[in-house]
């Protein structure tokens, strides 16, 4: 039921910019007198756009402009991906005094880190379906894992797998993650945390 309110309100935002955006364009004069006759639009707004008066065409900009407001706010709200913002990359640099060498540095993109460890996690056995996320400061990430998984799986073999992977990223990134695993089993009511 989320995913379809989210779904309508997306597609509200949708309808909301365009009619702002038509509403501006009218009210602007953009374009122009010949719209009316090509597009099926109420009586009001015909006459409106066929012998628009100084205030008629300010009142429509205005409410083009309100509209196209309302449509932006209400999709930057939809769009917008739930939880804590994403982890930042983690940047490695070496003084010339350690490396013997000069100076270098290191940078490991938070994405090929997910990546990681999502196909690490979807190469085991019984999962159907894998996903990463590491949120928060690269100092201490917190480590977000959605696996879907089949109903007939041995949740101690899965804990123990799935630590595996943790292990592996720790030696990876050199950082301890605080970790959150939410386990969805097909066929199953609701989730297992």
């Amino acid at each position: 039921m989320a995913v379809f309110n989210r779904l309508l309100a997306t597609l509200l935002g949708l309808v909301l910019l365009a009619v702002g955006g038509t509403g501006l364009a009218l009210g602007l004069g953009a374009l122009g007198s010949g719209f009316t006759q090509l597009a099926p639009v109420p009586a009001a707004i015909e006459q409106l756009a066929s012998a628009p008066s100084q205030n008629g065409l300010i009142g429509l900009a205005l409410a083009g402009l309100l509209a196209l407001l309302v449509g932006l706010v209400v999709l930057r709200a939809e769009l917008r991906v739930p939880g804590q913002p994403r982890m930042a990359d983690l940047h490695y640099s070496q003084s010339s005094a350690e490396s013997g060498f000069g100076h270098g540095r290191t940078v490991v993109r938070a994405g090929g880190l997910e990546h990681g460890i999502r196909q690490s996690l979807q190469s085991l056995p019984a999962v159907v379906r894998a996903h990463a996320q590491l949120a928060g400061p690269s100092a201490r990430p917190n480590l977000l894992i959605d696996l879907e998984m089949d109903a007939q799986t041995q949740l101690s073999t899965l804990k123990s797998e799935v630590g595996q992977a943790i292990e592996r990223f720790r030696l990876t990134s050199g950082k301890q993650p605080s970790t959150e695993v939410q386990i969805r089993l097909v066929n199953a009511r609701r989730p297992v945390n």
